[in-house]
C-alpha cells in the first residue's frame, strides 16, 4: 500500500494489484471465484473502447500493461472477509 504522510489519509477505496505473472493473477482469481469473492480487472483503457476508437492516442503501453497484469480485489469487506480473502490467498 502507499504510505500515508502527515498531509494525507488514504481512504483505500481500491485495493489494486499489479502481477508480473499473468498465470498466477488468474490463479487467484479462479481461487477467488471458487469461494464466490469477485475480482474485476483495472480498468479498460480509454483507448480501447470504442467510443474513443477515432481519436488522437499517444501509446506507450503502460495502460494495456495494468489491464492485462492488474487485479481489483473487493473493498467492501469486514473483517471476517478480509481474513478469508487473506487466508484462501496464503498472505
Amino acid at each position: 500500500f502507499q504510505q500515508d504522510s502527515e498531509i494525507k489519509t488514504s481512504n483505500r477505496w481500491l485495493s489494486a494489484f499489479v502481477f508480473d505473472d499473468i498465470g498466477y493473477k488468474n490463479l487467484i482469481v479462479n481461487k477467488l471465484r471458487i469461494h464466490s469473492i469477485e475480482t474485476r480487472p483495472l480498468w479498460k483503457p480509454m483507448h480501447s473502447q470504442p467510443i474513443f476508437e477515432n481519436f488522437e492516442k499517444f501509446m506507450t503501453g503502460i495502460s494495456n500493461d495494468f489491464f492485462e497484469k492488474g487485479l481489483c480485489l473487493p473493498s467492501s469487506l469486514k473483517e471476517d472477509e478480509q481474513a478469508e480473502v487473506l487466508e484462501l490467498l496464503e498472505v
